[in-house]
């Protein structure tokens, strides 16, 4: 081949490359009309566009206070690890304490800024739907089984599980 005139043997290489693409992209796509029990299991994921991070959110270990009307609150701090804003944010609480369970919804902004943390809590100060002292029925156990959810437009971006100890 080297006889050939204009033919360089970098050219073999890049003739090779070219076909391996050609059958990476043509598996890639694979037959639509295609009945593979392979293919049944596999879920869609977003697309990301490049440079733009997905929604990022780290759910830290919630804490009860007790304040002094003998109630309790949940305090839930979230960081934004995302390259971008998140929200809006809708924070719920479900705390377990022997054969009561309560759900609240936390307080604290709709919206984190990138690269940054919020402090969510179950009582504000005011008593309204949306802001609630706990109480635990006596006698109260010394922790309580708290779940948290973090949702972003009805998909769940963070979760957490554990227990947590309930103050004096």
């Amino acid at each position: 081949m080297k006889d050939v005139s204009g033919f360089k043997p970098y050219n073999i290489v890049l003739i090779a490359l070219m076909i391996a693409s050609a059958m990476l992209l043509a598996s890639c796509f694979g037959d639509g009309n295609s009945n593979s029990s392979s293919n049944s299991n596999t879920q869609a994921s977003a697309i990301t566009p490049i440079g733009v991070p997905p929604t990022c959110l780290t759910v830290r270990p919630p804490s009860l206070v007790k304040l002094a009307d003998g109630h309790y609150k949940l305090i839930e701090e979230i960081n934004n690890c995302g390259g971008k804003m998140a929200g809006p944010l809708d924070v719920n609480a479900q705390i377990a304490t022997g054969t009561t369970m309560q759900n609240a919804n936390l307080v604290g902004p709709a919206m984190i800024v990138a690269n940054s943390g919020a402090l969510y809590s179950s009582s504000g100060g005011q008593k309204n739907e949306t802001s609630k002292e706990l109480h635990f029925v006596a006698p109260v156990s010394s922790s309580a089984l708290v779940t948290i959810l973090v949702t972003m437009k009805g998909s769940v971006q963070g979760e957490w599980d554990g227990q947590v100890t309930i103050p004096a």
